[in-house]
């Protein structure tokens, strides 16, 4: 059995901010993008797997992986 490990990018938010696109880019080419507000991870971003999410279900799917559920 071979085994497979993913290396996930992590970025400040400030440099998330300054750079989103690119940051858009890798995570639709299947790179993992984990967002810090210090040294604490706060969100992640991934690369969409529901094919033809779109408008309020692309970005509810979005405040999920972030952990911000409107609470």
């Amino acid at each position: 059995m071979k085994a497979t490990f993913a290396v996930m990018t992590m970025v400040g938010i400030a440099e998330l901010k300054a750079n989103l696109s690119t940051y858009l880019r890798l995570a639709k080419r299947g790179h993992e993008i984990g967002v810090q507000e210090g040294s604490e991870v706060v969100a992640r971003l991934l690369p969409c797997s529901c094919e033809g999410a779109s408008g309020s279900d692309a970005a509810g799917t979005a405040a999920i992986t972030a952990g911000k559920t409107g609470k």
